[in-house]
């Protein structure tokens, strides 16, 4: 088996650089990438990739309106497991807000069971506890 160790770049190609030069090009560049890909709705259909996410994880659960409940808890943790790597904490958040009235401008796309429906009430109940259409 052959050496593999990498050949260090020559001295000339090497180009000097100032740190916070480049940390501030890197940040700006990457906050831009943020926002635009995630913290701002698509055009399209008014939802985030977190919202999409959580749809499209109820949707491989046969979950429509008009049927029965099922624990958010499920649908967190698949949404989870599928789609969204990033942890289960942002999802119920996510999920819940998706069915307040106040905060989705042209329609609800989540109905839960349970009493989130009072604009004053700051957090909801644990996901165990609350259900969407199943």
């Amino acid at each position: 088996m052959p050496d593999e160790t990498p050949i260090p770049p020559k001295q000339a190609d090497i180009e000097p650089i100032s740190v916070a030069v480049e940390m501030s090009n890197s940040f700006l560049d990457y906050s831009m990438s943020v926002i635009i890909s995630r913290a701002r709705p698509d055009v399209r259909d008014g939802l985030k990739p977190s919202q999409r996410r959580i749809l499209l994880a109820m949707n491989d659960l046969n979950l429509a309106p008009g049927k029965n409940y099922r624990k958010c808890a499920k649908i967190c943790g698949d949404t989870s497991g599928n789609y969204h790597p990033h942890g289960e904490a942002t999802i119920y958040p996510t999920l819940v807000n998706m069915a307040q009235p106040w905060t989705m401008r042209a329609y609800m796309p989540v109905s839960l069971q349970t009493a989130i429906t009072s604009a004053r009430r700051t957090c909801a109940s644990p996901s165990r506890q609350n259900r969407a259409p199943s």
